[in-house]
């Protein structure tokens, strides 16, 4: 969803143009890029961490691009992941070269979709390269896409909660 591989490479890139590091903030998305699998007739894999996406949307000479997929707010995200590990939704999975959480799910059209997100986690980790550079700040790109629906006893859901906290750790470890 957000590499910090570019991310680093996106601040370094500003750094180069001479921008000064305390004008600078990183942000990050709360929300995920959903993108279809084409698994050619066979039964999906749910724990597969390939997916051939379909259709395939050529950007900047790639043959594919997030122009493929469709955004799902973290909510959405947190609701498919919370129903648990099964024959429609599979386990969480990671990808060290991105520093980033993914899963695979069956859509209601039966095919298998594959949905890269940032948790708090991946946040922790885009944080280290944000740390690393000197910059300014972290912020997030929508804080809308959270549940702030409270319970009973006023609270509010854990990962919104988690959410905010990765955030909070980031602004105040920036700050210093």
């Amino acid at each position: 969803n957000s590499p910090f591989s570019a991310a680093a490479l996106g601040i370094q890139e500003f750094l180069n143009l001479s921008i000064p590091a305390s004008k600078l903030v990183l942000g990050v998305p709360w929300f995920g890029f959903d993108y279809t699998c084409d698994d050619g007739g066979s039964t999906p894999d749910m724990a597969s961490p390939f997916c051939m996406m379909t259709p395939l949307v050529p950007f900047r000479g790639a043959t594919c691009s997030d122009a493929s997929g469709f955004e799902q707010a973290y909510v959405s995200v947190r609701n498919l992941l919370d129903s648990g590990p099964s024959a429609t939704v599979g386990p969480r999975l990671w990808d060290n070269s991105t520093a980033t959480p993914f899963f695979n799910y069956l859509f209601k059209d039966g095919k298998r979709h594959q949905l890269w997100y940032d948790d708090p986690e991946s946040i922790r980790a885009k944080r280290h390269v944000a740390e690393s550079a000197g910059i300014a700040g972290f912020g997030v790109y929508e804080v809308s896409d959270l549940n702030y629906v409270v319970d009973q006893q006023g609270q509010l859901p854990k990962e919104t909660t988690e959410m905010w906290n990765a955030l909070q750790e980031t602004n105040r470890t920036a700050a210093k």
